[in-house]
């Protein structure tokens, strides 16, 4: 696996999905979410409990187009692989402009 690759699966992804989960827990159950987003239940546990997706901080930028796809979740506006389509757009412009999301100063 390159670099870019494995810091995407190990780091950015996990940092998006617990940001979504976090914003989806107000309206859905964990097995809902997880169904949407294509996750186990144990996994939105995880975020929940800040056990995973930590270390890198999502900038406002993505966080509007991230908030805009939750409501579109919770209004049940969107198929599964539509709304892997708009997350895999999403997380398209961190590699074209890295400024979408840093690593979290501690």
């Amino acid at each position: 696996m390159n670099l870019l690759c494995k810091e995407f699966s190990e780091k950015i992804l996990p940092a998006i999905r617990k940001y979504m989960v976090k914003k989806l827990r107000n309206f859905l159950t964990q097995q809902k979410i997880a169904k949407n987003l294509g996750i186990s239940q144990s996994l939105v546990s995880l975020y929940l409990n800040e056990k995973r997706g930590s270390g890198i901080r999502i900038k406002k930028c993505m966080k509007k187009e991230l908030d805009k796809l939750c409501m579109n979740i919770v209004k049940g506006n969107m198929k599964k692989e539509d709304i892997y389509k708009k997350l895999l757009k999403i997380t398209k412009n961190y590699y074209k402009n890295k400024k979408l999301i840093a690593p979290c100063l501690k």
